[in-house]
């Protein structure tokens, strides 16, 4: 098992692909997390992919707030955002997506349970996508820790020759700086947001 340390680039331009990335969430933990760190400055390249065209509306927001908060500290730029339509489920996704394979950091998170009852339709695609995530790029697995999700994701692993650097469940917290008043005007949308869960997750490398 390695250390957290040696699961993700430390330097120069990261390209992320997010399946199922949403309002980009995604991004913006990965954004948070180098800008926090001490390596030296990273740039991110990210890429969304979600079959909901609904997403592609606050993307230029997203970019819009994560290069101003990232212009003021020395830890990471990013350098661009793109969303993409994409529905698993479709046989023609794959060819869709052939040309972001050669990303190095994939996200699935909360994914896998999205479109589990979809999974024979959505076989096609995610056994593309294991088997021709290029070689050194990391994925990283984060999902209800009910175990038929985390199965799923594991059985790809195990046929495609990873290496699975991190992994468990556990009950997570958010950090004390993510506060629900932050979302100001927009916390009446929701009734109760989620402050804790049962989570499952793995990082794990292409050999």
């Amino acid at each position: 098992m390695a250390d957290r340390d040696h699961a993700i680039p430390k330097a120069g331009t990261v390209h992320l692909a997010s399946i199922g990335g949403g309002p980009g969430s995604d991004f913006l933990g990965f954004l948070k997390f180098y800008s926090l760190s001490s390596y030296s400055k990273i740039s991110i390249i990210s890429n969304s992919f979600d079959k909901d065209s609904c997403w592609s509306f606050c993307w230029h927001k997203v970019f819009e707030e994560a290069h101003r908060c990232s212009s003021s500290t020395t830890g990471c730029i990013a350098l661009s955002t793109t969303f993409h339509m994409l529905d698993v489920c479709d046989t023609k996704s794959t060819t869709r997506f052939a040309d972001f394979t050669n990303s190095d950091v994939f996200t699935m998170i909360y994914f896998m349970s999205e479109v589990f009852y979809a999974k024979n339709d959505a076989n096609h695609f995610f056994s593309y996508l294991f088997e021709n995530i290029k070689k050194d790029s990391v994925v990283l697995f984060i999902d209800n820790k009910t175990p038929k999700y985390r199965n799923w994701f594991d059985s790809y692993i195990g046929k495609n020759n990873y290496d699975v650097l991190i992994s468990g469940e556990d009950r997570w917290f958010p950090p004390t700086d993510e506060e629900k008043t932050t979302l100001g005007d927009y916390l009446k949308m929701f009734e109760k947001p989620k402050i804790q869960s049962e989570i499952a997750y793995r990082v794990a490398r292409k050999l």
